[in-house]
């Protein structure tokens, strides 16, 4: 989700429409990229930072630390044209470890921007792309006097059983407001909050189970989550500021935007790499960076494990299950069938069970993206759950309701492609 100087930065940009688009060159940078959708021009929020990558493109980030920022790794390293959750790998630095420059700035062009270049670079060792796609950019000066974000690290907090946390987020980037818009649209900094979280795979509390949904695991892997729409070309890097903290003026970061796709003129969905699940990789970067900048640690490098969730009960109490196929229910435990499950983020939980051509839902249900729901329509094929492959997008600006839900959105990036960025001249 790189873009132009004016937009976030992905060493290959998305073909699809939430995820990317071509961007000329604006002041002296150019690439591939977009801004949010539906989204508010926002001069505020500084700690929100725009990136450029050797001044030949650009992407967004958050600021933790005084000379740390938080993004996706694929800003910075280069993944190849067509990108595939299964086979694609990360390769070497697009602008090297010393060629990327980091701004408060609200715009990425014009007067009056202050870049801070980068020193060094922390990143998973795994290279495989999805899954992989965050970045720690230490700077080479302190930005002082803004703002901080909190990276999501609490190991007794983690939003796979936050029951604390709502199900929204803002989103906040420098990409496109629509898949198919000018160039010139990217660039400046927008805001966009209330957007849903679809599903969380694993999620005991707050959440949709994205394991529970057919298709799912075939576009994202456990240490991801899935978006609403709203974010665009451009905004790959960006934080998912959970709703409520963000809301009370706290910044609490539940990871950064890797990929999306594009319906038409919409960005559709959004896929977040989870900082809790590379708690281990911030801490190490942010421990550097601090001995790097001679500053105070921050509250939660200092405790990482601070917080008021109480950890699970080691001793719980079994659960009998007492709920029927199509019941409500909160967890699999509550089921006869041993499987909750929802059709799409609108609708509730309720006690399901698996189907396929062998295995027929009972009368009564139909077999919808390979689970049994209430209905009359007779069984349906389940949902493709071939991706085409991954790539970085925006975030949505709000959920998708009516028909299609969740489902729509795990079609639309399913059938992700990540493009060349494009090069000035």
């Amino acid at each position: 989700m790189r873009s132009s100087f004016a937009a976030l930065v992905l060493p290959a940009a998305l073909f699809s429409a939430a995820c990317s688009s071509p961007v000329t060159p604006k002041g002296d940078i150019v690439s591939t990229s977009q801004a949010i959708q539906g989204g508010a021009n926002t001069t505020e929020h500084p700690y929100a930072v725009g990136l450029s990558i050797g001044f030949q493109g650009i992407c967004s980030g958050a600021l933790i630390a005084p000379n740390l920022v938080l993004t996706a790794r694929h800003c910075i390293a280069n993944t190849g044209d067509a990108i595939n959750c299964a086979t694609s790998r990360f390769g070497s630095l697009t602008a090297g470890e010393n060629g990327i420059y980091v701004t408060t700035s609200p715009t990425l062009a014009g007067a009056g921007r202050n870049f801070v270049r980068s020193s060094k670079i922390f990143a998973p060792s795994d290279s495989k792309v999805c899954g992989n796609d965050i970045a720690l950019i230490v700077l080479s000066s302190n930005i002082n006097n803004v703002p901080l974000v909190e990276p999501l690290l609490n190991t007794t907090r983690l939003i796979t059983h936050a029951s604390s946390f709502g199900r929204k987020y803002t989103a906040i980037g420098y990409g496109l407001t629509n898949a198919t818009g000018s160039p010139e649209d990217s660039g400046t900094r927008r805001i966009l909050q209330d957007i849903p979280v679809a599903c969380v795979p694993g999620d005991t509390k707050s959440f949709l189970d994205c394991n529970k949904i057919s298709g799912a695991s075939s576009i994202i892997t456990q240490t991801e989550f899935i978006g609403g729409d709203g974010t665009c070309q451009g905004d790959s890097g960006s934080t998912a500021y959970e709703q409520t903290e963000f809301t009370a003026g706290r910044r609490l970061s539940l990871g950064v935007l890797s990929r999306g796709s594009a319906d038409g003129n919409n960005c559709v969905g959004a896929v977040y790499t989870r900082s809790d699940a590379w708690a281990d990789l911030i801490l190490q970067a942010a421990t550097y960076a601090q001995q790097q900048g001679g500053y105070p640690k921050p509250a939660w490098l200092e405790n990482p494990d601070r917080g008021t969730t109480p950890s699970p009960n080691p001793n719980p109490t079994p659960t009998t299950p007492t709920v029927d196929l199509g019941g409500e229910c909160t967890s699999d435990a509550q089921c006869k069938t041993s499987v909750c499950a929802a059709l799409t983020t609108e609708d509730p939980l309720v006690c399901s069970q698996t189907c396929d051509d062998a295995n027929p839902c009972a009368d009564g249900f139909t077999c919808q993206s390979g689970y049994c729901f209430a209905g009359t329509g007779g069984d349906v094929a389940p949902a493709s759950t071939t991706s085409k492959g991954c790539s970085v997008a925006p975030l949505a600006a709000s959920e998708r309701r009516g028909s299609g839900g969740l489902l729509a959105t795990l079609a639309a990036l399913a059938g992700l492609v990540v493009a060349r960025k494009r090069r000035r001249g």
